[in-house]
């Protein structure tokens, strides 16, 4: 114990952190300086006290507070308490175990002991994660107004939290990529060791891979997943792994993405992680279809198909494959599955399942118009990787047919497309 409060003493300076907390909450009630002279004290010295250049003396402290109607807990001991929590809540938040996570928010947050303490910083910080993260009902630009001015205080780690937690509410609430991706930058230099920073590198990654900079999102999830096993977090790491997967597939380093989604489907084994497992053998057959590696991809469809799961989409992938390969009796076989099983309103697999359709009834036209359309739509979305595919069997068929201008056109739309991702 005496360690951990060593520890925590040398986080924050008592002046500043006391003073920052006073000048925080005392405007956030619109409450004037000269409304705490009936402390007995000056406003130039209560100004001093806000500032941090004041030594405080706990009468003094507790009669401020108490004026702008707060109980402030001068007690530090529970700041330890306080932090080992938090760190704990870290660890679940890497983790994704959402209902632990939110245990630890409500715990933290509905404290009135702790509320105005020296753990201040922190409370205020896990409010803000509970905001970005919709798990407790605090509005946003309140807290992130009163953590915006607790910055200064903030410790780097804290530091570091704060800003990914902000960038993840850029990314995905406003869309606004470039702040976040600034922000995502920042919190890696404040802490750039910390297991946070595992999930940090983790969200750079998926901002960059919007930007089509593949080969660099690669190397940022490698980052991640570099920290988070450093600090023991393997159960992230493995979704990550994942993730390396499916970069290197877009990437069409079609002998890595094997190898990689194999290693992730042995740790997801290891870790008796069971989404893992399938994912892993269903992006691997998915992308071994659009790699023209069909021995694969017939072997991961089948082997997610005997554990009952995307069912439509492994069918599609079998009967897209023995298309290609000619074998008319299995394409016919798991083109009739696919009619059976396509109840839902994906647009990827309803066009592949008109493609088809158009196949087994040598309609060329529609087939060609279906793909087209299907282009279309992908482009729309922005699905790099499904445009290839799409465009490659466009620009096949524009051969076969000799439309030299249409298959111009789509060629240089094709090349477009692999300029900007690699």
């Amino acid at each position: 114990m005496e360690d951990i409060m060593k520890q925590m003493s040398n986080l924050y300076n008592e002046q500043i952190l006391i003073g920052k907390i006073l000048n925080v909450e005392r405007k956030s009630r619109d409450i004037r300086l000269q409304d705490l002279t009936a402390s007995g004290k000056t406003i130039q010295y209560i100004s001093e006290i806000e500032n941090g250049n004041k030594k405080i003396y706990e009468p003094t402290i507790s009669k401020l507070f108490s004026l702008i109607g707060i109980d402030f807990n001068y007690n530090q001991t529970t700041l330890d308490e306080v932090y080992v929590l938090f760190e704990e809540m870290i660890h679940v938040y890497l983790n994704q175990d959402l209902k632990k996570r939110k245990e630890y928010m409500v715990k933290l947050t509905n404290n009135p002991v702790w509320e105005f303490s020296y753990a201040y910083p922190l409370i205020q910080l896990t409010k803000f994660m509970a905001t970005v993260l919709d798990e407790i009902d605090f509005f946003y630009d309140d807290i992130n107004a009163k953590c915006e001015e607790l910055f200064t205080i903030f410790n780097n780690h804290e530091k570091s939290i704060y800003l990914l937690m902000k960038a993840i509410y850029e990314l995905y609430d406003l869309g606004k990529f470039e702040s976040a991706k600034d922000n995502l930058k920042k919190s890696i230099q404040y802490s750039p060791e910390a297991a946070i920073t595992g999930f940090t590198y983790n969200q750079l990654g998926n901002l960059i891979t919007l930007d089509y900079h593949l080969s660099m999102a690669l190397e940022y999830q490698k980052k991640g997943i570099e920290i988070l096993k450093k600090y023991g977090y393997y159960r992230r790491s493995i979704q990550l792994e994942l993730m390396v997967g499916n970069i290197l597939a877009e990437l069409r380093r079609f002998d890595e993405m094997k190898q990689q989604y194999l290693k992730t489907y042995d740790f997801a084994i290891t870790y008796n992680n069971d989404d893992i497992k399938r994912k892993s053998l269903y992006n691997l057959a998915y992308y071994s279809m659009y790699g023209r590696r069909y021995e694969d991809a017939i072997t991961y469809a089948n082997q997610v198909i005997k554990m009952n799961y995307y069912l439509t989409e492994c069918y599609y992938i079998l009967a897209w494959v023995y298309m290609e390969m000619g074998d008319n009796v299995n394409f016919e076989k798991y083109y009739h599955y696919l009619e059976k099983t396509n109840k839902h309103d994906d647009y990827i697999i309803d066009h592949y399942e008109k493609c088809l359709k158009a196949k087994l009834n040598n309609k060329d036209k529609t087939y060609y118009k279906t793909l087209v359309d299907l282009y279309k739509k992908l482009n729309k979305k922005g699905y790099a990787f499904d445009q290839v595919m799409a465009l490659e069997y466009i620009i096949e068929y524009c051969d076969q047919y000799e439309l030299i201008n249409e298959g111009y056109i789509y060629q240089k739309e094709l090349l477009k497309i692999l300029q900007k991702n690699h």
